[in-house]
């Protein structure tokens, strides 16, 4: 009616979109083209075109909802996320409020992913979701940012503590196992704290913020929260800049190795070696494995390091045979990645067959943790091992997920025990008692038990006494380059059968000097 009053005071023709409801709620959008016609000699009227448009309208939704929505959860995605985040930030500012930036990142979700795969993580995920959106208030924006990451806005906050407040019942949230047929699935929550202010008054800063306080919840034991700090964002940036310096790492021959013995506790044996990574960038500086590692499985660069791991100590070791000296095998660890890589198997018999090493004389060393995920690929890769001889240890037995049956199951020969035992053995009976009992396990399950991080006489000694296999650690030799490992051997071969491991590391020692 407005429009038809507006063309008949000498307006233009006007082009109008109405919605109109059949009696079932099913819409109907109509586009309507309105004109006076005044012809000479007819009769001043109306024409009024009508042209149903629901269809384009419907593309037109579903584009928006592609667009601006996350399509397995309904939450905003990352990009309306960013400009309704950006509006309130706007608001805030101007009105003198305090607004949060919560970003949450769920715990042990990975592991159920590829556990129990997409569809029992996408229900997760959709579940998690309507928990966490339970506990928030409607004036929150909240959004899904990226596979298991979350990002809230808490907005007319009364005191910052609120959002820690607010943290906490989130957390809480997901407390509460999750059922799927006759699973039990249960995750936790990491979740950083942003407060917005005059440093960090725009949405990429403060996403950057929370960010840092996510990654320091998780590095405080996760499923908990964090308030933003400096070092957090430190840390952060170092994390960034060593995942950037890892691409091409390879490529620009960054890596190197150095070797540790495995002192053989039987007379006369020759002893064993591990080869051990080492990274030193231009930019960073030496960078410790425990550090890069991690990272490097993250972003997926292990597999292509762990490639070039196998094909530098199938080299030197060959290098090694050929020169004389007697060692019994050479051991390289082995990331849990790397063994969910279809052809890992087959990819680690070709190295050896390149190089002319016997793939009975490579071992390889895995965390418990790789040993958990008992998946079809796994399996097919420990059969390869099991065909060609090539043996595996398990390390820092003890300090993960340690359960007999995949012990058992799989073609281990050897446990080591980690160096926090042997460390604390002479001081505290319970935790001789530990190392004592792995002794007497490997044994019974027909393994050889290795104990790492030795560093005294006393601590051998007591090993030993224990029934240890072999020692590995300081006390005979720190990790070596290949031509100091050279020398070891070589002094290594000249003592009697007889010598004992510390008096073989005197030796060696007194040699060097």
């Amino acid at each position: 009616e407005a429009a038809l009053t507006r063309i008949a005071a000498g307006g233009l023709p006007e082009q109008l979109d109405l919605c109109f409801y059949r009696p079932s709620g099913q819409r109907i959008w109509v586009q309507v083209l309105v004109e006076l016609d005044r012809r000479e000699g007819l009769p001043e009227r109306y024409v009024v075109l009508f042209r149903d448009t629901t269809r384009e309208r419907e593309a037109d939704e579903r584009l928006e909802l592609l667009a601006h929505y996350d399509l397995l959860t309904g939450l905003p995605n990352r990009m309306l996320l960013r400009e309704q985040a950006g509006e309130a930030m706007i608001e805030a500012r101007e009105r003198g409020a305090i607004l949060a930036m919560l970003f949450i990142d769920l715990d042990g979700f990975k592991s159920i992913n590829d556990t129990f795969g997409h569809a029992t993580g996408d229900m997760l995920l959709k579940a998690a979701a309507s928990r966490l959106h339970q506990n928030l208030r409607n004036a929150d924006l909240f959004a899904r940012f990226n596979g298991d990451e979350f990002i809230v806005i808490l907005r007319n906050l009364a005191e910052p503590d609120d959002a820690g407040h607010v943290a906490r019942k989130l957390i809480a949230s997901l407390a509460e196992p999750l059922y799927r047929d006759d699973v039990t699935l249960k995750v936790g929550a990491s979740v950083g704290i942003a407060l917005q202010d005059e440093t960090r008054n725009d949405f990429d800063s403060l996403l950057r913020a929370a960010d840092a306080a996510m990654h320091a919840a998780k590095e405080a034991g996760r499923n908990t929260y964090q308030y933003y700090s400096q070092d957090a964002l430190a840390r952060t940036q170092r994390r960034l800049d060593i995942e950037h310096a890892l691409h091409g790492a390879v490529d620009r021959d960054e890596f190197s190795l150095v070797y540790q013995p495995l002192v053989d506790s039987r007379e006369g044996q020759p002893p064993s070696i591990e080869a051990l990574l080492r990274w030193s960038n231009p930019t960073l500086g030496a960078c410790a494995p425990a550090e890069f590692i991690p990272i490097a499985e993250k972003c997926g660069e292990i597999v292509r390091i762990g490639d070039w791991v196998l094909e530098e100590v199938c080299r030197q070791a060959r290098v090694w045979e050929q020169a004389g000296l007697q060692f019994e095998r050479v051991a390289v660890n082995v990331s849990a990645i790397q063994l969910r890589e279809r052809g890992f198997g087959e990819r680690v018999v070709a190295i050896c067959k390149q190089h002319g090493w016997p793939a009975h004389r490579l071992e390889l060393e895995l965390t418990e943790s790789a040993l958990i995920r008992d998946t079809d690929t796994l399996r097919q890769c420990f059969d390869i091992f099991e065909q060609y001889g090539i043996p595996l240890a398990v390390d820092d037995f003890g300090t993960g997920f340690s359960n007999l049956h995949y012990l058992n199951r799989f073609p281990v020969q050897r446990l080591k025990i980690d160096r926090s035992f042997v460390q604390g053995m002479l001081h505290d009976a319970g935790t001789a008692e530990v190392t004592q009992a792995i002794v007497h396990l490997g044994h019974a399950l027909g393994m050889r038990v290795v104990a790492e991080g030795v560093e005294t006489q006393a601590e051998a000694t007591m090993l030993q006494r224990q029934g240890c296999d072999a020692l590995q650690g300081y006390l005979f030799a720190r990790p070596l380059r290949p031509r100091d490992m050279v020398q070891w051997l070589k002094h290594g071969q000249v003592l009697s059968a007889a010598t004992h491991p510390g008096q073989l590391a005197n030796e060696y020692l007194h040699a060097s000097l």
